[in-house]
């Protein structure tokens, strides 16, 4: 996951399987550097607990947390 863009690849197997443009192309502002998070095949993250994910778009800004377990969560940052 990068400002510039979304994907999605099969661990080992080369070329994208899903790719599409980040937020950076609607004006979004991405903070952080890019982030890869890896998946089980049970559908669980590994390698972390939770991820944050920082938006912003002029005097809006959400934080979007992705929990382990693929849970998804959005809130309003002040």
């Amino acid at each position: 996951m990068a400002a510039e863009s979304l994907r999605i690849t099969l661990v080992g197997a080369g070329p994208p399987q899903w790719a599409s443009a980040g937020p950076s192309l609607d004006g979004v502002t991405l903070a952080g550097p890019p982030r890869t998070l890896t998946f089980s095949p049970l559908g669980i993250t590994t390698g972390l607990s939770n991820a944050s994910f920082e938006l912003s778009l002029g005097s809006a800004s959400r934080t979007v947390v992705v929990s382990r377990l693929g849970r998804v969560r959005i809130t309003r940052n002040p």
